[in-house]
Order: structure tokens, then C-alpha cells, then sequence
């Protein structure tokens, strides 16, 4: 007798596995990344809100090259313009 009555069996049978779709290929003309200049004077560390990563910029490293998807909320702070 089996535990479940057949159902494990018949469920096993009818299942099926989808592959999960495929996200579009990015064109070389699509940058995931923006240049921003930082204008204040003191060393800062920020963390990017969508991309995780950590951010490291001051008076002596103004250049910052930042996850596109982190730029909007950089330039929020008033503290970044686009390069």
C-alpha cells in the first residue's frame, strides 16, 4: 500500500520543468555604468541601493564610476553631477 494512494506517482508523472526564459542580450551600445563627479570635500563611503556595491569617493578621488541603476539616487544627494 502506498503512502500516498499513487498520487506521488501520478504527480511525478505529469510534471514537467520549464526552463526560465532568457533575459535579452545586451547590446555593446548599452552601458551599465555612468561616470559621476563628486564635488565635496570629505572622504565618503556609500553604499549603491539597487547594485549593493560600495562606493568610495573625496576631494583627492573625485571620479566615480557608479551602476547605472545607482545613479539617480547618487545625484539625489546633491553631491554628484554627471561627468
Amino acid at each position: 500500500m502506498s503512502c500516498c494512494s499513487g498520487r506521488r506517482e501520478a504527480f511525478s508523472s505529469q510534471s514537467t520543468f520549464r526552463a526560465a526564459p532568457v533575459a535579452p542580450a545586451l547590446s555593446s551600445e548599452t552601458s551599465l555604468e555612468e561616470t559621476l563627479t563628486y564635488s565635496g570635500r570629505d572622504a565618503l563611503a556609500l553604499r549603491g541601493p539597487f547594485s549593493g556595491r560600495i562606493y568610495h569617493v573625496g576631494a583627492g578621488s573625485p571620479r566615480l564610476v557608479a551602476d547605472s541603476r545607482d545613479v539617480e539616487a547618487l545625484l539625489r544627494t546633491g553631491q554628484f553631477s554627471k561627468a
